[in-house]
Parts: C-alpha cells; sequence; structure tokens
C-alpha cells in the first residue's frame, strides 16, 4: 500500500473500529437492563475488543507519521 493511502486509511479505521467498540458497549448495556447476562457478556467483551484494536490503530498511525521510530527502544 502507498503511504498517501495509508494516511488516509489509518484513521478511518480507527474512528470504525472505536465506534464498533462503543456501540458494543451500547448493546451490551441495553442486554443489561433486559436481565440477558450471557448476551450482555459477550457484547461487553467484543466492545472491549472493538476499543483494544481502536488503540492499537491509533498507535500504528501515530508511529508512521512521527518516522516510525516513536516507542522503540
Amino acid at each position: 500500500m502507498s503511504p498517501r493511502l495509508l494516511r488516509v486509511l489509518v484513521p478511518v479505521l480507527v474512528l470504525v473500529t472505536g465506534g464498533f467498540g462503543l456501540y458494543q458497549l451500547f448493546v451490551a448495556g441495553i442486554a443489561l437492563r433486559v436481565k440477558s447476562y450471557p448476551f450482555a457478556l459477550l457484547y461487553a467483551v467484543m466492545g472491549l475488543a472493538g476499543l483494544a484494536v481502536a488503540t492499537a490503530l491509533a498507535r500504528v498511525g501515530k508511529g508512521r507519521r512521527a518516522g516510525g521510530q516513536e516507542g522503540r527502544s
């Protein structure tokens, strides 16, 4: 992939996966209100995973913009 395409795609992927994670946490809250605990747990895990992926993608994008040397020892 070209650097220009990655510069555009990484922030879009961060927004999409972060939005997915927040939506899944919202659905988990609704599942808790109707006392559907197994589904609430499932949606909560998916929401946290979505937020974790969004955070990882944001760090990758930040490292690419800074030249790829940030955070390495």
